[in-house]
């Protein structure tokens, strides 16, 4: 059984979660098994919260005796350890233009997944989401997050190009996208993977 919002949002049920049981599930259960989720690679993140911790609490003392609201510096904390973790780079600069349109994508992600969607129970009735206008309003979302994560994509591989330790080698991938970009470019010795399951796999 498949999802039908789960089959727009990844690429066709992509990633690990949603595909369905089958040699490319098994293929993608290895990769985050032995490669993203990994003890090593889990214990090597500990550097990347130790950071983003150590910067929220100096931003709580520098306020001084001014009031902090914590759940929002909690949040951001969390925030820009996962972007870190999974996508190299955090997004907690207000001028970052590419930082809004992620935090908008996913909040009007998370409101589509949300809701209940009639068609998957009664595909009979796939009607109403038409005339409801459901779907438009969830093939927009995914529209607008798929050129985000395009722009991620090219932004990572330009990144790689340009840091000759990385090309020739010598330094670990430190991050999920980096990690999948080797698996794609044969770095790795596993099957090579498309934009699609990387995309799929990081959301």
């Amino acid at each position: 059984y498949r999802m039908i919002i789960a089959d727009k949002v990844l690429y066709g049920s992509k990633d690990l979660a949603f595909a369905p049981y089958g040699e490319y599930w098994r293929q993608m259960k290895s990769i985050c098994v032995l490669h993203l989720l990994s003890n090593k690679k889990v214990q090597s993140f500990g550097k990347v919260r130790e950071e983003e911790t150590s910067i929220m609490i100096a931003k709580m003392t520098g306020n001084g005796s001014s009031t902090v609201n914590l759940s929002d510096m909690i949040v951001s904390l969390i925030n820009n350890v996962v972007c870190r973790v999974v996508l190299g780079r955090k997004f907690d600069n207000e001028d970052d233009e590419q930082g809004r349109l992620l935090k908008r994508a996913i909040k009007n992600l998370s409101q589509v997944v949300g809701n209940v969607n009639v068609e998957d129970f009664v595909p009979w009735l796939g009607w109403i989401n038409i005339v409801s206008g459901a779907n438009s309003k969830v093939d927009r979302i995914c529209k607008g997050l798929d050129e985000l994560l395009e722009a991620i994509l090219r932004e990572r591989r330009e990144k790689r190009r340009k840091d000759e330790r990385r090309r020739e080698g010598e330094e670990e991938a430190s991050n999920f996208v980096d990690i999948l970009l080797d698996f794609q470019e044969g770095s790795l010795n596993s099957p090579r993977i498309d934009d699609y399951s990387i995309k799929a796999i990081i959301l």
